[in-house]
Order: structure tokens, then sequence, then C-alpha cells
């Protein structure tokens, strides 16, 4: 994956949401930013798919909302059970690597956007 799709796909972002903006309480807890969760690995899977599936077209279903425990925009729930019947959340994906789940939602308008934008890339030559 290149960084001009990753650029793409954050303009794509943009073109299809209001400029993220810090609300009083981000800027009272000393946040000097917004994080935007764009599904990349999801972008690689869109140029897999143009490389040996072209002119092809994907049917996606997940979710569109969860309850984030990461800070930022689209921001994935990462848990693991309790051993209680309960669930532990943390507020961060650094966690030791398969201790946990980490779902993010899904945002369809901007995959469709971003599946459209790797199509014409490719189409372009780019």
């Amino acid at each position: 994956m290149n960084d001009d799709l990753i650029k793409s796909a954050l303009s794509t972002w943009l073109t299809l949401n209001d400029e993220p903006k810090l609300t009083l309480w981000d800027k009272i807890r000393g946040r000097k930013e917004i994080e935007i969760w764009l599904p990349t690995a999801t972008l690689r899977l869109f140029e897999v798919l143009r490389d040996y599936v072209p002119r092809g077209e994907i049917l996606l279903a997940d979710f569109d909302y969860l309850p984030s425990t990461v800070p930022g925009i689209n921001g994935p729930i990462v848990q693991r059970r309790d051993g209680k019947g309960g669930y532990l959340e943390y507020d961060t994906v650094t966690v030791e690597a398969g201790s946990c789940d980490i779902f993010f939602p899904t945002d369809f308008e901007l995959l469709k956007a971003m599946y459209f934008e790797v199509s014409r890339l490719e189409a372009l030559n780019i």
C-alpha cells in the first residue's frame, strides 16, 4: 500500500465528513488533536481485489456503529473476556498481540468511496 492511497483515503473521508474539531472537554483534558481511524486493511483488500479481480463487485456487511473504547473518530472497541462472563475494555490498541479482540465500526460510505477511488487510480495508471 502506498502513501498516496492512504492520503486519498483521508481526503475521501474529509469530503464525506465535516472536519473534526476539538470539543471544550477535549481541550480541558489536554488533547491537541483528534485521531481518525481509517480502514487501511480494507484499503489493502481493495487493492488486491483490483489487481486480481478487475471489474469485480463486492458486497460487505458489518457493524456500522460500535461504542468505542479508544479515542478518535471510528475508534475501535478493544476488549477481552474477564473469565467471569464479562469483558475488560481497554482505551488503547497497543495491547499484547492475541490478548484482546479489536472491533472497528464500518463507515460504508467511506468504503464505497475508497473502492471507487482505488479502481479509478488503477484506470488512470497511477
